[in-house]
């Protein structure tokens, strides 16, 4: 299996200010890993690193044999997708526009969406059980269908990696069960998990 992600002597942070340090480590295509530590300890900053959310201070970042620092946006987001562990609405899309523009990255022209497209975000919303929101709009469903939705904007995209910073907050126990289950299929089914 080749390497999809190489983080070689990473260090990032806010502002001047390190909260990584000389971070060295490989992903393997297919992948899944779980990022383990106390609150404070930098996980949410590495992701946001992986994500091209925070550019590191020094270190490479290697993405599939290409310098990940500098492909722009959209390449980017046809590699990568992230669920942010804090999401705030600041316009009031329906779930079904917010799960559609998970195909960003594929737009051209214009920026219609095609057919493909809109099958494809209906099914994550059957799959997800969101059928019955989906002309609600975002900022007035539960913390709870949020989650789920933000989850499958995330599927919509696409792409190969998906980095997930406490994917199951805000969700009950068998919405837990459920999305961690449908993460596991698709690990199995060659998508890369951190």
């Amino acid at each position: 299996m080749d390497n999809i992600i190489d983080i070689i002597g990473v260090s990032s942070g806010y502002r001047g200010s390190f909260v990584l340090k000389n971070i060295n480590f490989k992903v393997k295509s297919g992948e899944f890993i779980g990022l383990i530590g106390p609150n404070g300890a930098g996980k949410s900053t590495l992701l946001k690193t992986l994500a091209g959310l925070i550019k590191p201070f020094q270190g490479k970042i290697i993405l599939k044999k290409f310098d990940f620092q500098k492909m722009d946006l959209k390449e980017k987001a046809k590699h990568i997708a992230v669920l942010p562990q804090i999401f705030k609405a600041q316009f009031s899309y329906t779930v079904e526009e917010f799960i559609m523009m998970g195909r960003f990255p594929y737009l051209e022209g214009l920026g219609k969406y095609c057919r493909e497209d809109i099958e494809s975000a209906l099914k994550l919303m059957e799959k997800l059980g969101l059928v019955a929101i989906k002309h609600k709009r975002i900022n007035e469903i539960s913390g709870g269908e949020l989650q789920k939705v933000l989850f499958a904007q995330v599927l919509a995209q696409g792409s190969e990696i998906v980095l997930l910073d406490e994917p199951t907050a805000h969700l009950d126990i068998g919405h837990q069960v459920e999305i961690m289950g449908m993460l596991s299929g698709l690990n199995r089914d060659g998508l890369t998990v951190i």
